[in-house]
């Protein structure tokens, strides 16, 4: 039991090192911009009847910014995909996805992913850990890029209003190769979030909140973004 619990602690303070580690800095060549992005997401988890270990992925998100009021669509990525639990906590997920980008012109772009997702309940709270290997298809490059993602986040609900809960939650994003000088090996992206949400029903949850997303290119910058999400799982 002791075990355990110095198990959990040094997963927390490794995870608050990450969470601190990568938040979005902003750099002294870069720039901070108010882009006026808006997020939104559904994300649909439910288990096939057949083979309860086995679990359906479906996942739809839109991203409008204010920068060009002619064209407020900045991108949209439709996600679908199957994951397998290794056990109540631990699950395997892999998802193929359609990402076309609309800014500054339209390019068809596809992606695909593979991960890892750990759960653990810590100090009253859920903690969940994500790895995340990502192949990004761009237009008129001859090579992938892949990049990886590490993804941590904390969720707890408020002792007096157990249907509401807070949640903070970081992401660094690490290019595994070179393919033009705007993605290059090494770290790439970082972002955080901090936002509310409610338990709507036992298997549906939406959250609003504010996300910091920091951009490590050649035209570094920081943007500010207002988060939806919504969450069906089963």
């Amino acid at each position: 039991m002791l075990g355990i619990r110095c198990l959990k602690r040094r997963v927390l303070c490794l995870c608050m090192v990450v969470f601190c580690g990568g938040m979005p800095l902003r750099s002294v060549e870069g720039q901070e911009t108010f882009s006026g992005q808006y997020s939104s997401a559904i994300v649909v988890l439910t288990p096939i009847k057949q083979t309860p270990k086995l679990k359906l992925y479906l996942e739809g998100q839109l991203r409008l910014q204010a920068r060009k009021s002619q064209r407020p669509l900045e991108r949209h990525l439709l996600w679908t995909g199957l994951g397998y639990a290794l056990n109540p906590k631990t699950s395997l997920w892999a998802a193929y996805g359609w990402t076309p980008n609309y800014n500054p012109q339209f390019t068809n772009e596809q992606r695909s992913f593979q991960q890892i997702i750990h759960v653990e309940n810590i100090k009253g709270g859920e903690l969940m850990l994500r790895g995340r290997l990502e192949e990004r298809f761009i237009p008129e490059e001859s090579t992938p890029l892949v990049f990886a993602r590490a993804l941590v986040r904390y969720q707890r609900n408020f002792k007096e209003h157990p249907k509401f809960y807070w949640v903070l939650q970081n992401e660094v994003m690490f290019n595994a190769n070179t393919i033009n000088p705007n993605n290059k090996r090494g770290f790439g992206q970082a972002l955080s979030f901090a936002g509310l949400g409610r338990h709507i029903t036992p298997h549906v949850m939406a959250e609003l909140g504010y996300a910091a997303a920091y951009f490590n290119s050649t035209n570094a910058a920081l943007e500010h973004i207002l988060m939806v999400n919504v969450f069906y799982f089963h």
